[in-house]
Parts: structure tokens; C-alpha cells; sequence
């Protein structure tokens, strides 16, 4: 499977995970009480923190979510499909 592809199917993750945030605050908030809704906000920062550590260019160490390296540099909810530092295609399978 390709670095473009796991990082497609991951994207799609997030999204549903943050389209039901709602509803797991409220379960984590009944669970826990008033630290549940904490535990919910930093389980929605992880999912996001994750993307930007977890899917790496392998020739440049790029995230494949941001669009170049450098100090303006901009980053998206979906992948890249070329890397943007060194033009690697991340949608071919190594």
C-alpha cells in the first residue's frame, strides 16, 4: 500500500473522528465527569498531532501533509501526492 494511500485512509479517520467528537465528549464526559472533556480534546488534538509525525516523506523527511519546507510553508487536511521539498510521487508502492 502506498504512503499516499495510508495517509488518504487516515485523513478519512480524522474527519470521522471529528465529525463525532461531539458525541464522544459527551460519552467521555459522562464516563469521566468533567475531565472527560479534556480527555476528548487531547484525543482530537492526537489524531491531529499524528498526521504530521506518523506519514514522512522517506527521501527527504517531508510530512506529506504540508506543502514545502520552509519558514512560510503551508499545511492540509489531505495529502500531497508529490512530495513538495523533492518531487518524490508518494502514490507509487515501494
Amino acid at each position: 500500500m502506498s504512503l499516499y494511500l495510508k495517509a488518504w485512509l487516515f485523513a478519512a479517520w480524522t474527519a470521522i473522528v471529528a465529525i463525532t467528537l461531539v458525541y464522544w465528549i459527551t460519552f467521555l464526559m459522562e464516563l469521566l465527569g468533567g475531565v472527560g472533556f479534556l480527555v476528548g480534546i487531547v484525543i482530537a488534538a492526537g489524531h491531529s498531532l499524528v498526521a504530521f509525525f506518523a506519514f514522512e516523506c522517506p527521501e527527504c523527511g517531508l510530512t506529506i501533509f504540508q506543502s514545502r519546507k520552509g519558514f512560510l510553508s503551508t499545511f492540509s487536511l489531505w495529502p500531497n501526492r508529490k512530495c513538495g521539498h523533492c518531487g518524490r510521487d508518494h502514490s507509487l508502492v515501494d
